[in-house]
């Protein structure tokens, strides 16, 4: 977070604006006063947060008949909104097809459509996101903050500390899983 000084009371307003956006409200904050006094601070530090990713996912089911074939069943297709730091950690992991597993709040969104008639769609607020691993395999990297002292991060197994011991063979393959013995 940028270092916004004796800023309380409008980055209070802010994060009242960008929280309830996130739960499905509209809202309007508006900046404005002398030149030199911190507006384009604050304008990036909400654009900071504000950052939004929006993405379909589809639930199918389907069970077998009795004649031993599969069936398929209803599909629920609900729209999931990241906000955040989520949203860098979706973007840079998970691309379209990737079997995903999603949690977060459930709430339902009205429209009219093109020709007035009243609609609703199913959303959800994703608190977190990621890989199905019983249907992809997936190699994690831990995000730093920036800041960050390298002495305090631990090493991992098969990283720099291998390499600089002259351990060519470490005890991990390229993809990231462990070597069979």
């Amino acid at each position: 977070m940028s270092v916004l000084l004796d800023r309380t009371a409008e980055t209070g307003a802010e994060e009242a604006v960008l929280s309830a956006v996130r739960d499905g409200l509209s809202g309007v904050l508006v900046l404005r006063g002398e030149a030199g006094i911190g507006k384009t601070a604050l304008l990036s530090e909400i654009c900071r947060q504000a950052v939004a990713m929006k993405f379909r996912v589809a639930s199918n089911s389907r069970r077998r008949g009795a004649d031993g074939t599969w069936e398929a069943g209803n599909s629920l297709f609900v729209t999931v909104n990241c906000w955040g730091r989520l949203v860098s950690g979706v973007g840079a992991s998970l691309g379209k097809g990737s079997p995903v597993i999603v949690v977060g709040h459930i709430y339902t969104s009205e429209y009219e459509d093109r020709d007035g008639v009243r609609r609703s769609t199913l959303e959800m607020r994703a608190t977190s996101v990621g890989p199905d691993l019983a249907r992809c395999h997936a190699r994690i990297e831990k995000t730093v903050s920036v800041g960050t002292d390298a002495a305090s991060t631990p090493a991992v197994e098969g990283d720099a500390a291998d390499a600089e011991a002259g351990d060519d063979a470490g005890p991990m393959t390229e993809t990231g899983l462990p070597r069979s013995a």
